[in-house]
C-alpha cells in the first residue's frame, strides 16, 4: 500500500499547449492558437495529477511563501 508522502517536494513536469486565441480567431475568422506553460505537478506516492497554468501555479506558490 503507498502513501503520500507530504514531505518530500512535488514532481513537477512542464508542458507547452496550444491553447485557442477566441478573439484572434475571430477576427481573423479562423483558428488562432498561442502557446501556454502548464505545470503538472504530483505528489510522490500518489497516482493524482493536478494541472494547472504554469503561471497561476507559480504566483500561488510565490504567495504561500510570503504568507509563511
Amino acid at each position: 500500500m503507498h502513501t503520500v508522502d507530504f514531505n518530500r517536494p512535488p514532481y513537477v513536469e512542464w508542458e507547452l499547449r496550444a491553447i485557442e486565441d477566441r478573439n484572434a480567431s475571430v477576427a481573423t475568422g479562423h483558428y488562432v492558437a498561442k502557446d501556454v506553460a502548464y505545470a503538472i505537478i504530483m505528489r510522490p506516492g500518489s497516482r493524482d495529477r493536478l494541472e494547472k497554468e504554469a503561471e497561476t501555479w507559480l504566483a500561488e506558490l510565490k504567495e504561500k511563501s510570503r504568507k509563511n
